[in-house]
């Protein structure tokens, strides 16, 4: 049984003409899943939609309550979260930003 099920999802961004996704079904079973693509391919869009923050077209996207989707930075090295994920103190929104996320689905600093 698939935890994330896509179901004839179609997508566009507002003001295109062109469809980023039409009509895709696939599932994806519990675990470690990665997404892989070429720039501009819709990887962000297509995790997006399976978190709830954005709604496709056409179609259904069944996925868990507590997906979350962490945005890539390449503004911030992931140095930065090497603290947060051993438990120590962190000042500034990103180290909070972990934080929630981690608490969102189920997990504290000091277990992963």
């Amino acid at each position: 049984m698939s935890s994330l099920k896509f179901k004839h999802v179609s997508f566009s961004y507002d003001g295109s003409a062109q469809r980023l996704f039409s009509t895709i079904d696939f599932g994806v079973s519990t675990g470690w899943t990665g997404v892989l693509g070429r720039n501009g391919a819709g990887k962000t869009t297509l995790l997006r939609l399976a978190c709830g923050e954005l709604a496709p077209r056409e179609g259904l996207v069944f996925a868990p309550s507590h997906a979350v989707y962490c945005p890539q930075r390449t503004d911030t090295p992931m140095v930065q979260f090497a603290g947060v994920s051993r438990g120590h103190k962190r000042g500034g929104r990103t180290g909070c930003a972990v934080a929630s996320t981690l608490k969102k689905i189920g997990c504290s600093a000091g277990t992963v």
